[in-house]
């Protein structure tokens, strides 16, 4: 669901959510207001972002676990390097996640190299003949420690 009414952060807590997406783009300048009901209802935001500027407000309000859509919600368009653009710019203390037009594991690990936290998937597990086997190979692998990456070494 598309949350933009507090009503629907107290059915998600009544209903045993643990955390609940926020679309920055969505909710504007409601969003500063939704996360704080929703860590007063217990609930984290997980808060979506698409642009420079939503991470910046994101940021700004606190939020500790922010997902990269790589997708523009508004027009539907996929912009594939996004996510890499986007992760420079959120502090290492802050949970961070990509989503959108994931369907490689290569690109996930990529990501992961980049710093990124995890990877929503979507149409990828649907779209897999075996996505069984594509969880497993994700999570299977290892990479770089999170305290070194973001150092160039991904470069070489």
């Amino acid at each position: 669901d598309f949350i933009i009414n507090p009503i629907q952060l107290a059915q998600a807590a009544e209903n045993g959510a643990d955390a609940v997406v926020l679309m920055a783009n969505v909710l504007g300048p409601g969003l500063e207001d939704m996360m704080n009901i929703a860590t007063v209802m217990g609930i984290e935001s997980i808060v979506e972002v698409h642009t420079p500027e939503e991470v910046k407000k994101a940021l700004e309000f606190g939020a500790n676990v922010i997902m990269v859509n790589q997708r523009d919600r508004i027009t539907g368009k996929l912009y594939p390097n996004q996510a890499f653009g986007l992760r420079n710019m959120m502090p290492n203390e802050v949970l961070t996640l990509a989503a959108g037009g994931l369907t490689m594991t290569e690109d996930m690990f990529r990501l992961a190299d980049e710093g990124y936290d995890g990877v929503v998937l979507g149409r990828a597990i649907v779209e897999d003949t075996n996505p069984y086997q594509m969880v497993k190979k994700i999570r299977n692998r290892v990479g770089l420690e999170r305290t070194i990456l973001g150092m160039g070494l991904n470069n070489y």
